[in-house]
């Protein structure tokens, strides 16, 4: 794992923006906002003496027609429509014609209520920006629709009433949800399940689904402390179990899966939609993980990618090196954490977006009542795979003596490199490499070469650290 400093993390935050946008507090007796009330924050769900199940019916196969629209695409027609200099104007200034223009494109050329919405969708998504300085002034500018659209800002509450007024107009069945939304970064251990988000559930056919299109539309910068526009159709449709690793409305019906209390939730790990595409649910993941001193979830894939695993002191944000492993197939990700201390330390699972590009998918926390003995060597990304290294996991020390056992299944070749002499493991067979091998006094790092063939280009694929006994 490489090291990475307080501004790595402030990255890593900046690629969770897509969990980023609460919305300013919103008071059930605000004049700009809508006629709804609040529940009271309480240790129970609120629970409707209607069934949910028979009230907002959800689909139970979520291989339906809604996910066909997830398409991370704009629709073109959307797109023409939105940047068409006399639709502006009309948005602008005559803002009833606008959206009568709008619902009129949408009906038309739609084959169908998911189609439509999805335009919707793109249309607010693509339109809107965030309202950054409402969100960090804490203050709720005007959430009608009409201002929404002729200012083209707005921050959830607006989101969602424009969303509203669109559906409505279309005569598709939506409704306003009000409830808490994860925001940047860690979920805290005294995580306070307040309301400080609002989405949209559609009905479509004979069952309702989650739209989020603030999420869908905007990613908050830390560094700037302004929002970027980001479109994505990751909280268009989402599964309600999905949904609900973020997401946790007041009223228990809006859930959309089977009912979870508050705490259940606050148990939950920060999961991004783009999780679920990669991983079977994590059943054993927490929001806070208790351990003795090492910690292991092995997490079952869906198809292969790559990923890295960044650990980081929860008080101090200082990162933690050499004490994660990640071990992967096409089947199965193990995750191993072994504690340098006692304590409380932030875990991203990040994943391979394009090139070096990784985002995290990902974030809980892991607690240590005391240190482990077992450090990892730092990994290096390469061409080698299924990467295990079996021994030594410890710090190594200078004129110490060292059992070297690494696994490499597509290397014919591997060594060890240090202070400018190089040591040939010997191949067991089967992708297995070992040696035993004497540390130099005057070692600074050993290196873990593989290669295809003898005499060809080696490459790096870990690296120790050595102490100087005498120091240590």
């Amino acid at each position: 794992m490489k090291k990475m400093t307080r501004a790595s993390l402030q990255t890593i935050i900046l690629l969770l923006a897509v969990f980023v946008i609460g919305c300013a507090s919103t008071s059930p007796n605000s004049k700009n906002g809508p006629n709804h009330q609040y529940e009271k924050s309480t240790d129970t769900v609120h629970v409707s003496k209607i069934n949910a199940v028979e009230k907002y019916p959800f689909p139970q196969d979520f291989d339906s027609d809604a996910y066909k629209y997830r398409t991370g695409i704009p629709h073109k027609q959307i797109v023409n429509f939105i940047e068409n200099d006399e639709n502006d104007s009309l948005r602008q200034n005559e803002t009833e014609r606008y959206v009568t223009n709008l619902t009129s494109l949408i009906d038309s050329v739609a084959k169908n209520d998911f189609e439509k919405v999805k335009m919707i969708y793109d249309a607010l998504a693509l339109l809107l920006d965030y309202d950054s300085e409402s969100y960090i002034s804490n203050s709720q500018p005007p959430s009608k629709w009409d201002y929404v659209l002729a200012s083209r800002k707005a921050v959830c509450e607006g989101y969602a009433n424009a969303f509203k007024k669109l559906c409505d107009m279309l005569k598709i069945p939506c409704e306003t949800v009000h409830g808490y939304a994860r925001g940047l970064t860690h979920i805290p251990a005294n995580e306070e399940i307040t309301s400080n988000h609002a989405w949209n559930i559609v009905k479509i056919d004979k069952f309702w689904y989650n739209v989020d299109c603030t999420w869908g539309s905007s990613a908050f910068n830390v560094n700037t402390s302004k929002s970027n526009h980001r479109y994505t159709t990751d909280w268009l449709f989402l599964k309600g179990d999905h949904f609900g690793y973020s997401h946790f409305p007041n009223d228990s019906n809006h859930q959309l899966t089977k009912k979870i209390s508050r705490d259940e939730f606050k148990n939950r790990p920060l999961l991004d939609p783009i999780f679920f595409d990669l991983f079977e649910s994590p059943n054993k993941l927490q929001a806070i993980n208790n351990i003795d001193s090492s910690y292991q979830l092995d997490l079952i894939q869906k198809r292969d990618a790559k990923f890295i695993l960044n650990v980081y002191n929860l008080q101090t944000n200082q990162p933690v090196q050499n004490r994660a492993l990640l071990t992967h197939n096409r089947e199965k990700l193990q995750i191993e954490f072994q504690a340098p201390y006692a304590g409380i330390f932030q875990a991203f699972l990040m994943h391979n977006v394009k090139d070096n590009a990784y985002s995290s998918i990902a974030s809980f926390s892991i607690s240590a009542n005391k240190a482990s003995n077992i450090q990892h060597p730092t990994y290096f990304r390469s061409s080698a795979k299924d990467i295990k290294i079996e021994s030594p996991l410890v710090q190594l020390h200078a004129d110490s003596t060292y059992e070297f056992k690494i696994k490499v299944s597509n290397k014919k070749y591997a060594l060890l490199f240090c202070n400018g002499k190089k040591n040939r493991l010997k191949n067991q067979g089967n992708g297995f490499f070992s040696k035993k091998i004497k540390i130099p006094s005057n070692a600074i790092e050993v290196l873990i070469e593989v290669s295809d063939t003898e005499h060809g280009r080696y490459e790096a694929i870990a690296k120790y650290p050595v102490t100087n006994n005498a120091n240590f």
